[in-house]
């Protein structure tokens, strides 16, 4: 903890031959993110001009972003690469055209007090599940491509940004006084895969621009968790220890971990009502986990309404 951490690395191809960082790509970037339990904090920092080359490839040191000096448990580091001007030749004689190439995004567990390392859960599997729909699924010029990545920064405390959109004059501009929605993994996707179903608007402001996802209809069976989690993580009671979602946006804030993934789908204010009602709420009182929900003791595996049972087809 407080320390600025050294990452090595190697650069090779596919047939493992090593190559030059500031060749192989047009963008290199280290993530660092923790706690594992559920990602809170986490800084990026560009690292394809200053990593320093070593005698089996490159070292890096956290320039500007230091480990917290409170943390504990186990912390993530991982990278996302492209390189936009790969040259592949066509069919025919004299054709040539350029394509992006990039790679599954890399991802390093370290324990930062000694204690055990624990990866980060696994809630889907991108290649098994997201892939089956998506083919291949690629965010932020396309080189974020495992979920396990995308939650580094898409995490609990991750907001949208009416602000800069408008700043950027991006169209449709946001309403005057909009706040910020989360853009926390678990709420957003299952916001994106309700669409058309939602019962409200749904619109991610960013500054490179304006989503709005309402028009989009799920090709399968929303009640069919198992489409896309693995290990039954959608079952209840969550694990311990996951962080409450800032959604500013939404009827209450913060929204427990196991609210906020439910009020992704089911997002009436009456449902909203009823989560806040079976939680407990800050200065309450109460002193056992941080988000305080009662979930699971309805909604829990084995009970009457649990998600097995509720999502039954």
């Amino acid at each position: 903890p407080g320390s600025k951490p050294t990452v090595t690395f190697t650069v090779k191809d596919n047939a493992g031959n090593p190559l030059k960082l500031t060749d192989a790509t047009d963008s290199f970037s280290l993530k660092l993110a923790g706690p594992t339990t559920d990602y809170t904090w986490n800084k990026s920092e560009s690292a394809r001009l200053l990593a320093t080359p070593t005698s089996t490839g490159y070292s890096y040191t956290f320039q500007t972003n230091a480990i917290p000096a409170n943390a504990k448990g186990t912390y993530a580091v991982g990278a996302d690469f492209y390189n936009d001007g790969v040259v592949l030749a066509g069919p025919l004689l004299g054709q040539s055209f350029t394509a992006m190439e990039t790679g599954f995004n890399p991802i390093l567990y370290f324990s930062v007090d000694g204690s055990a390392v624990q990866k980060r859960r696994q809630v889907v599997d991108v290649n098994v599940k997201c892939n089956v729909c998506h083919k291949r699924l690629a965010g932020h010029h396309g080189s974020y491509l495992d979920t396990s990545y995308c939650v580094i920064c898409h995490n609990p405390t991750l907001l949208d940004n009416p602000d800069g959109a408008r700043a950027n004059n991006r169209k449709p501009l946001p309403p005057e006084g909009e706040v910020p929605t989360s853009v926390d993994l678990k709420f957003m996707i299952h916001r994106i895969h309700s669409g058309a179903e939602l019962s409200r608007d749904y619109t991610v402001y960013r500054t490179r621009g304006v989503y709005n996802f309402n028009e989009i209809h799920y090709p399968g069976d929303r009640r069919n968790c198992a489409a896309c989690h693995v290990n039954n993580s959608q079952r209840l009671p969550s694990p311990a220890g996951l962080a409450s979602t800032s959604a500013p946006r939404e009827f209450y804030m913060p929204m427990g971990p196991t609210a906020s993934a439910c009020v992704g789908c089911h997002d009436s204010e009456g449902t909203a009502a009823h989560a806040f009602l079976m939680t407990a709420q800050p200065g309450s009182g109460f002193s056992g986990q941080s988000s305080g929900e009662s979930c699971a003791a309805c909604h829990g595996e084995g009970k009457e309404f649990s998600v097995t049972r509720a999502h039954a087809r």
